[in-house]
């Protein structure tokens, strides 16, 4: 029994059973997203069409303001923008501009240590793209052992800040 018990322990046999079972019953009630929910993603096809990452953030404010011109009820980035572009300063003006134009977009922050000496801590926008932003969301997703996301938190946050 001891030995048995090891190896389950080891080879992590239970939670992988369980996460199948799991995966098997959410395929037998199938739940779809809203109809008018877009993802738009950076991807292979993206990356080609207009380069390497990153991108400027014109060209996100260039995103947002294509988006507000479709009547867009919400917008939410999962790309945290942490620190100001030092080779295009004028962008993150622009970005901050065309955010607050259309006054529904989302931005993400991430807690995280900000170096192996320090404890954890919120890791959010710049200021200008914080007060321009609707709100702030945490983007922390939990990937199970083998590697695949099937759920997330709904509140995180440090001391008496949740987000």
């Amino acid at each position: 029994m001891v030995v048995l018990s090891g190896v389950l322990i080891y080879t992590q046999l239970p939670e992988r059973l369980n996460l199948i079972f799991y995966d098997f019953a959410i395929r037998l009630s199938p739940q779809s997203p809203e109809k008018n929910t877009a993802i738009i993603a950076v991807d292979e096809k993206s990356l080609d069409a207009l380069g390497q990452w990153p991108w400027r953030r014109s060209t996100h404010a260039k995103l947002i303001d294509q988006l507000s011109l479709a009547k867009t009820k919400a917008i939410a980035f999962d790309i945290i923008f942490a620190e100001p572009d030092l080779n295009y300063p004028q962008d993150d003006m622009a970005f901050a501009n065309a955010i607050k134009h259309n006054a529904n977009v989302f931005l993400p922050l991430h807690i995280h240590p900000r170096s192996y000496e320090t404890t954890l801590s919120e890791v959010i926008p710049i200021p200008e793209l914080t007060a321009a932003a609707k709100d702030l969301g945490h983007i922390h997703v939990e990937l199970d052992i083998d590697g695949i996301a099937r759920g997330f938190y709904l509140k995180e946050g440090l001391g008496e800040a949740y987000w």
